[in-house]
Parts: C-alpha cells; structure tokens; sequence
C-alpha cells in the first residue's frame, strides 16, 4: 500500500495571450473591459447584436468575444509506501470504522481495536452491548468493561452486569481449566447443573488455573454489583421508579460501598425505609453491628419511621434484634461454594454481599 503527494497548477489562457505567442492576432478582437460581465454591458453587448442584424451596419458589427483556456498541471512530488497498520490507524483516527474492518479482515490484523474504540466513544446502551462489546474476542477485557462502566439508565445497566455474569458463568470458567477438561460442560448441560452437582464436578477438580482464579474473583465482583443494583432499586421504590430516578454516578459510588458504612449513612440522613432495606437483603452482614447503625438515627427523628428496626422483648422474656425477615436477593452462587474459594491459590475471598454457607 502506498500514498502520493500531488502538487496541482492552475493556468487560465485567453485566445489573445495564445496568438501572440503565435504572432497571428485574431482579427476583430477587442481588449478586456473591466466592466466586461457587468449588466450594463451585456445590455450594451444585445442592443449591438440586435442593431447589426437589422441595419447590417459594419459600426455596429459586435466584438469578436475572447475565448479562454484552462490548463490544469499535475506533478508528483513523492510516493510514500504505507504499511496496512498505518493505513488501518488512520481509518480508525477518522472514525471510518467500516473501512478499518476491511481492511482489518483483508491483512489479518486484530477487528478487536475497532470495535474497542467504538465502545468507547459510545455510551453504554444495550444496543452498544450487542454491536460492539459482544463482538470483542478479548474474553478478560469484556469482563472488565462489565465491572467498570455503569450505564445511564437501570435497565442497561442491568443488562452490562448480567453478560459480565453469563462471561464468568460454571462453563466459562470451566473451559478455562487444563486442556480437555472443559470439553464436557455445554451451555445446555450447566441450566440442568444444579448447586450440589457444580459442587461434586469442582471437587474432581485438582486446583484451579491462574485464569480460572481470575474468572472466580471477577465473578464475586459482578455478583456485588447485580446484589447493589437490585438493593438501590428496592431503595427507589421499584423497577418502575428506578427507570425515572437511577443516578448512575450515585450507583457507581453505592456498589462500592461498606454496606455497614451504608446504612449507617442512611440513619445519620434519617432515611429509616432505606436502613430496613439493607438489613432485609443483606442482615447476615449488618445485623452484627445493627446497634451502632440504629444509635446514628438523629433524636429528631420519628420512632415510628425505624420501630421495626428496634429490638424488643417477646412474650418469653428474650431479647429479639427486630422483626425482620431475611430475603436475598439470589441463592446461593456456585462460585461462593467453599470448595471453589479452596482452589483459588490468590486468596480470593468471598464477595462482601454474598450469602454465606
């Protein structure tokens, strides 16, 4: 592939200029006016015509009208060979992103970068997920863009958080395992699979890969962000209201959140509904430290608004924390078995919003 430099010169001639340089003047030729062009002459120019065609007069015999010529000089000034990265950057710098992928495909050069930068410079959106991200080969890439960007709206980012989850899923991170190992886990074969049978399946296993164990700590991740997502919508009222008030700069901030530290921060702001929230779906974490977060509810505070946080005595004469009932937000993951945690040789530790053994 190469490039070319042109140098183009642009040269008018009128009949005049060209007989002189033949010596022969053409015969009735009169000099450019400066008002040549101008509506009084070209009126001027019509009355002689008209004048001459009836009277035949020679005084009134128009002006032979000057001719002009365009001559147009083309010179090359250098030939510059350029290799198809080069051209295939330049294509993506001018966001000509259908001429990069041929030429991607033509020179076998890697389609990923194209559809990275469209990514990218696009917000998230679900039609975004399928026509870009899902297109990207770079498995751990994806996973990653998955965790790190929320989308405007609670849908979509919804949407994100549950393909960075099918990317980590028992088959993924099974396939990921010694050669041949994961040749028997189908995607049909992982919806029968149920909780006990991963369990049996991670237990024929000798350890995990290093890939596996990074897969295994994305996943918890992910995992932390789906149970935020579903706590922070019940926290607005519902999928309904969540699509009318989702503050995705709130949320990013949120899911990475102590969830101690959150409802601590939600009884100093007297938000009593938003604190039973969090000790419904995630009590196993907060219900431990429930007195230091209800002693942060402001004394100006209605009783009312937390009275079922508080912690009572039953008919028996026994202390009860409050009178909640659990409800997480999922069962209990595969990734989360304790078998799995053993295997992963990095530490990796069970997500903060898990639901435990």
């Amino acid at each position: 592939m190469g490039s070319t430099c042109t140098l183009c010169d642009t040269s008018v001639f009128s009949y005049s200029r060209l007989s002189s340089l033949t010596g022969e003047p053409l015969a009735g030729e009169e000099e450019e006016g400066g008002e040549e062009g101008t509506g009084l002459s070209q009126t001027y120019m019509v009355l002689r015509h008209m004048l001459y065609s009836l009277t035949e007069n020679e005084n009134f015999r128009p002006p032979v009208m000057k001719g002009r010529r365009k001559v147009i000089k083309y010179s090359l000034l250098c030939l510059k060979s350029v290799t198809p990265q080069e051209c295939y950057e330049r294509k993506m710098f001018k966001e000509e992103y259908g001429e990069a992928l041929v030429l991607a495909k033509q020179y076998g050069l890697d389609c990923d970068l194209v559809y990275q930068r469209q990514w990218y410079n696009n917000p998230v959106t679900i039609a975004t997920i399928q026509d870009y991200l899902s297109k990207v080969s770079k498995e751990e890439w994806v996973i990653q863009e998955c965790m790190n960007r929320a989308a405007r709206d609670y849908e979509t980012t919804r949407e994100l958080l549950q393909y960075g989850l099918v990317k980590t899923s028992f088959r993924e991170v099974m396939a990921c395992g010694p050669e041949g190992s994961g040749s028997r886990y189908d995607e049909e074969r992982e919806g029968e699979l149920t909780l006990e049978a991963m369990e049996t399946e991670l237990t024929k296993c000798e350890r995990f890969t290093a890939q596996q164990t990074k897969l295994c700590q994305y996943r918890h991740v992910l995992l932390s962000y789906m149970d935020s997502l579903l706590t922070y919508e019940a926290i607005l009222g519902g999928p309904i209201a969540a699509d009318e008030h989702f503050d995705d700069e709130f949320f990013i901030n949120f899911r990475s959140k102590n969830l101690v530290q959150a409802a601590i921060e939600y009884a100093q702001e007297g938000n009593g509904r938003a604190v039973e929230i969090l000790f419904t779906h995630h009590g196993h974490i907060i219900l431990p430290h429930s007195l230091p977060v209800l002693s942060n509810f402001p004394e100006t505070t209605s009783v009312k608004s937390y009275k079922s946080l508080l912690p009572y005595i039953d008919g028996d004469g026994g202390v009860v924390l409050m009178d909640l009932e659990q409800e997480p937000h999922r069962a209990h993951d595969w990734s989360e078995l304790p078998i799995a945690a053993l295997f992963d040789s990095n530490g990796c530790t069970p997500s903060p919003w898990q639901i435990p053994v």
